[in-house]
């Protein structure tokens, strides 16, 4: 998950209109909670700042333009030496216009990627048959972008229940503990599904899924307490024969320890 925050912060442009663009909500959130991330995206941003310096000085001049056309007819010219070079100032100049094309050529593919990445995984998610293996396999494959932001869970409840959508009625005591990073709403087979993302190590969630009401089958019911690995994550469950609604656990990382939630005391 690192991994795609990173992609998405190096194509993020400060004190534009990208700081409100919910695409870049979660990771900026992460910043908060990452010290190796943070240090990561300021030097990132200090690279940019001496960019857009470069792209300001004075130094370039006013033929640059028809210096770089010049400098690319004369390479085409394959039986001709090229004696023409460029200044150092002219030289960062170039570099300078060059990089900020490649930043905003990425920034389009990154969006490009994470709506396509986005859609296909939700086309992978709708063919699984359980809830545990679908939800595991949404958290492996998915860069989830957060509805509402809070740090108590509290929050995100009243958040969820105000749109409509499932929330729990107890969760194990030492999960409620842990401070949270936000929610989300979404489909799955036509039910609405509730996340709630809690922090369980520097860099490292706890999933909280909630589905009302529940179609599964009795052996999935029967084994949700169980620990279990599907999509290289762990995950574990309980049900509510009440509300009939299904819990479910999934880690952002293999090592996120979930034997410490006792389910069953639910």
């Amino acid at each position: 998950m690192k991994t795609d925050y990173k992609e998405l912060l190096s194509a993020y442009r400060p004190d534009t209109a990208d700081q409100n663009d919910p695409l870049f909500a979660q990771a900026l959130e992460q910043l908060e909670h990452d010290v190796e991330l943070k240090e990561w995206f300021d030097e990132q941003k200090d690279m940019d700042a001496e960019i857009r310096a470069a792209l300001l000085t004075d130094d370039a001049p006013e033929t640059l333009l028809e210096d770089v056309l010049e400098f690319g007819a004369e390479v085409k010219k394959k039986n001709r030496k090229i004696i023409r070079f460029f200044q150092p100032a002219q030289l960062m100049a170039i570099a300078a216009c060059i990089a900020l094309v490649g930043i905003f050529a990425f920034k389009d593919s990154i969006i490009n990627n994470q709506i396509i990445g986005y859609h296909s995984a939700l086309s992978k998610v709708e063919q699984k048959e359980t809830f545990r293996d679908a939800m595991s396999l949404w958290v492996a494959d998915t860069f989830i972008v957060l509805d509402h932001f809070a740090e108590e869970p509290a929050q995100l409840v009243n958040y969820l229940a105000d749109t409509g959508s499932p929330v729990f009625d107890a969760i194990p005591a030492n999960l409620e503990q842990l401070p949270t990073l936000g929610c989300k709403s979404f489909k799955w087979k036509d039910q609405t599904v509730s996340l709630i993302c809690f922090h369980s190590q520097e860099g490292k969630i706890v999933h909280l899924f909630v589905l009302s009401p529940s179609n599964e089958p009795t052996e999935a019911i029967d084994q949700m307490h169980q620990l279990q690995f599907l999509h290289d994550l762990p995950s574990k469950g309980w049900y509510d024969e009440n509300s009939n609604k299904q819990h479910m656990l999934v880690g952002s990382a293999r090592d996120v320890s979930l034997d410490q939630f006792n389910t069953q005391m639910i």
